[in-house]
């Protein structure tokens, strides 16, 4: 077809218009995609034809055509290669993210708050400090080096934590009512003259009993045995009179504290106390061993000393019962200490004086020479006891590791003082020191534990529990909130393991000795089978404890190492005697305060480092209901026909029928609450892909309810007083019995039965009942 206007210039170029036009068409096929980016844009190869500005409609629709479809590769080029990239980052991260480690809850919250040493490296390190080196004799010199008088040289104390461990450590102070012999004797007169006189000293200190009433007695003197209630209807039925007289009584069977008691109810005027060698077992002089130091038997000389403040009715200072001795505390009149004076001696000291005795023989037994008669003597005893009474600082020192949950502690006391300041190297102070050592070589690697752990050395401990009692009083809240145990550690003055438990954590305890060595072939636990020892519960007796357990309902255990009569060497309390050169006797490779520390630091790592608490509920309520069954089988039958005295008015065999009920449910209630807690720790420490997160958080939740579960328990027997004339015991379950030498389960029961006090029976079943109850719905 002819153009309407033709060029002549550009006629004769047609044919090549339209080949250029088909080579355009077919190459746009065939090529690559840079070449087509030089079509576009034009190349610089002169074989190639080059876009010319267009001559004709035709030219013009067909670059266009060219330029478009260039510029539309591209972009899906550039498309395509976004794409990928994005793809592949999105395939990378949902691979990782699927493929993500499997993470347990135990190791999410150690990294959540930057603590990496498990429980396996702690215990591992713990033990392995402690079996490379034993610190012990060097902690024994300091203690035998310095004078522990309560509420003095705490400064030496603090000193020696803040240098050697890296705890925050500092001093607890209270203002405690105590005293402090001015001036004693002890003459004895045949008529107007004097024929002996006793030292009353073991060191350059006096000895003397803490809370002893001041007073000059003068007076004939009667033997007593051990003073406790069928001695002195012994003497009465020898037609003895004892009241208006000075008593001599021994050591053993009841507390120092409970003889004076007893000795002042039958209007005795005036006490002395000596330790007799009949009572040390095999370790005698009679059998042929040799007095201390050249042998095991006692040391004539020596002078145990204990407080005589009332202990089983209230601990600590006795001018404030109930509440803590601060500088300002309102104070009332002491009504838990003696009338009547009181003095410690020596066998040597006493038996000059016991040889005067003459009377009726009423069949006891000693090994001093004298005839062990009642008398009375036709001597008469001057005995005079001047004590200064003031209000003076103690101070307690608390060593604080602090833990990742704020709101849960673990406490470990011991005692630091001696009465006279000399002596107690045997004490549990020792084996705190050396359980020290091995948690600050935790800390020094970067160990934070998960609960906050408390190391405190208890001041006033010789003189009536002062240290601890105005500590238990005046935390008292925070305590019952926070505190999950304390942990007590006793006198190592044997060789037989004494384990004083809460059952809650007997079956830890086990455990935990299994993995503790006493010496290379043997565990602790075959130690503790094979050399008598035993496993009591707590309350025993009245110690550091009793403010835990007896009144604010916090779990405690007693730990230590008892003295066996038959192959141990003598013990003393508070004596001099108590010294580095005994222990060895006793222990000559000071192994076990090591073995006590590895024993307590390796339990409280069981329950500081595991986020659920190890317990068994199941015990403790089986412990309680074996008791209590003890106890209903001794009622009398016709009590049970009785009508209660309360809203109730129902028979007392209707109550007793509704508690066995409550008890089986209780069993089984326990026994199931266990079983979460074992299935908890398994989940713990199960791990779980990344989606399972709201699992974890579940189990959390679960665990953080379990643990206030177990907190909170043993605060439900704590009560308003159910016990007559011992006011300060609220526990319901555990007391020390009135002469401080055994626990009483269920005293608020035991004791009415006793005095066949049915109406406090009746009341206090109720209560018991109430906490049962409270209990059931807890679990």
């Amino acid at each position: 077809m002819t153009e309407p206007f033709p060029n002549p210039a550009l006629s004769g170029q047609s044919i090549a218009q339209d080949d250029y036009l088909g080579h355009l068409l077919s190459s746009n096929n065939s090529r690559s995609n840079s070449r087509k980016a030089s079509l576009a844009y034009g190349s610089i190869n002169d074989n190639e034809p080059v876009l010319r500005r267009s001559r004709s409609l035709t030219e013009s629709i067909t670059n266009s055509m060219i330029v478009a479809t260039n510029v539309t590769w591209e972009q899906i080029q550039r498309r395509r290669f976004l794409s990928v990239c994005v793809f592949g980052c999105l395939f990378i991260f949902l691979f990782n993210l699927i493929f993500l480690p499997r993470t347990s809850l135990d190791r999410d919250l150690r990294r959540l708050h930057g603590e990496f040493l498990t429980f396996d490296d702690c215990s591992r390190l713990f033990l392995t400090q402690l079996n490379f080196k034993n610190n012990v004799k060097s902690y024994m010199e300091f203690m035998e080096r310095d004078v522990h008088l309560p509420g003095k040289n705490h400064e030496a104390a603090e000193s020696f934590f803040k240098k050697n461990y890296q705890f925050r450590t500092y001093s607890d102070k209270y203002e405690t009512w105590m005293g402090r012999p001015l001036k004693t004797h002890l003459k004895m007169y045949d008529g107007d003259k004097l024929v002996y006189e006793a030292k009353l000293k073991e060191s350059e200190l006096l000895s003397f009993h803490p809370y002893s009433a001041n007073g000059t007695v003068n007076s004939e003197f009667v033997y007593l045995n051990y003073g406790l209630e069928h001695d002195y209807e012994a003497v009465r039925k020898a037609g003895v009179e004892v009241g208006g007289l000075i008593g001599i009584v021994r050591r053993g069977q009841i507390s120092v504290d409970r003889k004076i008691k007893i000795a002042q109810e039958h209007g005795i005027s005036a006490v002395l106390v000596y330790s007799d060698p009949y009572d040390d077992g095999q370790q005698r002089v009679k059998n042929g061993r040799k007095p201390f130091p050249s042998g095991p038997a006692r040391k004539p000389s020596s002078v145990d000393k204990e407080t005589v403040s009332f202990l089983a009715e209230q601990p600590g200072d006795p001018t404030t019962p109930g509440w803590s001795s601060t500088l300002f505390a309102h104070r009332v009149e002491p009504k838990t200490i003696p009338k009547i004076p009181s003095l410690p001696l020596s066998y040597e000291d006493i038996e000059p004086i016991l040889k005067t005795l003459k009377g009726p023989d009423v069949g006891w037994h000693g090994d001093l020479d004298f005839s062990y008669s009642c008398g009375p003597s036709s001597y008469s005893l001057d005995l005079l006891n001047i004590v200064e009474y003031k209000i003076k600082p103690i101070y307690n020192i608390v060593n604080e590791i602090p833990g990742v949950i704020k709101d849960e502690e673990l406490i470990i006391g011991a005692s630091r003082d001696s009465i006279g300041g000399l002596g107690g190297v045997s004490g549990g102070h020792v084996a705190m020191m050396e359980l020290a050592r091995g948690f600050d070589e935790l800390v020094k690697l970067g160990w934070k534990p998960l609960r906050t752990i408390k190391l405190i050395s208890w001041d006033g401990s010789s003189y009536g529990l002062l240290g601890s009692t105005e500590f238990g009083e005046f935390y008292s809240t925070k305590l019952a909130k926070n505190n999950i145990l304390y942990i007590n550690l006793d006198k190592l003055n044997g060789s037989q393991v004494k384990i004083e438990s809460h059952p809650l954590f007997n079956e830890l305890l086990l455990k935990v000795m299994k993995q503790v060595m006493v010496n290379d072939k043997q565990t602790l636990h075959q130690y503790f089978t094979t050399s008598n020892s035993s496993m009591g519960l707590i309350s025993t007796g009245m110690g550091d404890y009793s403010v835990f357990q007896n009144h604010l309902g916090i779990p405690s255990l007693n730990l230590g190492f008892s003295n066996n009569k038959d192959t141990d060497p003598v013990p003393y309390f508070n004596s001099l005697s108590d010294s580095l050169e005994w222990y060895t006797r006793l222990d000559p490779d000071l192994k076990f305060p090591n073995v006590m520390a590895q024993f307590a630091g390796l339990f409280v790592l069981h329950l500081s480092e595991k986020e659920i608490l190890h317990v068994r509920t199941y015990d403790y309520v089986a412990a309680i209901h074996s008791r209590y069954k003890h106890i209903v089988d001794k009622v009398p039958s016709y009590w049970f026909d009785r009508i209660c005295d309360d809203e109730s008015n129902k028979r007392l065999g209707t109550k007793v029928d509704e508690m066995d009920t409550l008890f089986q449910i209780l069993l089984k209630k326990s026994s199931s609450f266990d079983s979460n807690i074992k299935l908890l720790q398994k989940q713990i420490l199960q791990d779980y892909p990344w989606f399972k997160l709201l699992t974890k958080i579940k189990i959390a939740i679960k665990i953080k309810v379990a643990n206030l579960k177990v907190r909170s328990l043993d605060r439900l027997f704590v009560t308003d007083p159910v016990l007559i004339d011992r006011a300060w015991i609220r526990h319901l379950i555990f007391a020390p019995s009135r002469d401080s030498q055994h626990v009483c389960v269920l005293a608020g029961l035991e004791e009415p039965l006793r005095s066949a006090d049915y109406d406090t029976f009746a009341a206090n079943l109720k209560v018991v009942g109430d906490a049962l109850t409270k209990l059931q719905r807890k679990l």
